[in-house]
């Protein structure tokens, strides 16, 4: 049996990781899940959620990633993330949240000039971000 998996990470600048992976383990919106090499096919959706990454069983790599779908392919044995945000852990300080974090309240709190998606959008928005900080 396979030990690792083909993992690649994309975000609309680009790839941000393709390697082989012993396991990721992510947090969709109803809960935990770590998947090994030949884990059953699926997709799942991701509102937020610190992803973490294992090659030989030791953790490489540690993303935060906002809107993101993740799907395993069992049969190539290839897992792909595709994240509207997903930056490695390493890249983002509690500075940049805090001021993104602002940004969203100071939108929200202008309202009137949005309209009804940009609101629950930006609601959603400040609920993942305040999610990150903790």
């Amino acid at each position: 049996m396979a030990k690792n998996f083909k993992l690649t990470i994309q975000t609309p600048e680009g790839t941000i990781l393709s390697k082989d992976v012993t396991s990721i383990t992510l947090h969709p919106e109803d809960g935990q899940i770590q998947v090994l090499a030949k884990h059953t096919s699926f997709i799942t959706s991701i509102n937020h959620s610190k992803v973490r990454i294992e090659v030989d069983g030791v953790e490489s790599d540690t993303l935060l990633c906002r809107n993101a779908v993740f799907t395993f392919n069992n049969v190539p044995n290839e897992g792909t993330l595709i994240a509207e945000y997903c930056k490695f852990e390493t890249e983002v300080s509690t500075e940049s949240i805090t001021e993104y974090l602002k940004f969203l309240e100071e939108q929200l709190a202008k309202g009137n000039d949005l309209s009804q998606f940009q609101l629950v959008y930006l609601e959603n928005e400040r609920f993942a971000v305040k999610k990150m900080i903790k």
